[in-house]
């Protein structure tokens, strides 16, 4: 647990490396944190497994319906209201 609070997004500043490597990501776990309503994942094309779990969300990720490849979403205890529709469509989930 760490406690990290506010917003989370992990953007690439320009197209080189860190473009590749967020792109490599497969797994990410930012569970028992403090984060609140903004989470912008841009760049993880073959993310498969996104655990946000135990946040303070209250809204689904921005653009989480661009993660095509994205098998298992956690957002256990977010409280996350309103509509779940930018999800519907992720067919691997």
């Amino acid at each position: 647990m760490n406690h990290l609070g506010r917003n989370v997004g992990l953007c690439p500043t320009s197209k080189t490396n860190s473009t590749l490597l967020l792109s490599s990501v497969q797994k990410l776990n930012l569970s028992h944190n403090r984060f609140t309503n903004l989470v912008h994942l841009p760049g993880f094309s073959n993310l498969q497994v996104l655990n946000l779990s135990h946040n303070e969300l209250r809204v689904l990720p921005s653009r989480v319906e661009n993660l095509a490849r994205l098998e298992h979403l956690d957002l256990s205890s977010c409280n996350i209201l309103g509509s779940l529709e930018p999800i519907a469509n992720l067919r691997s989930l």
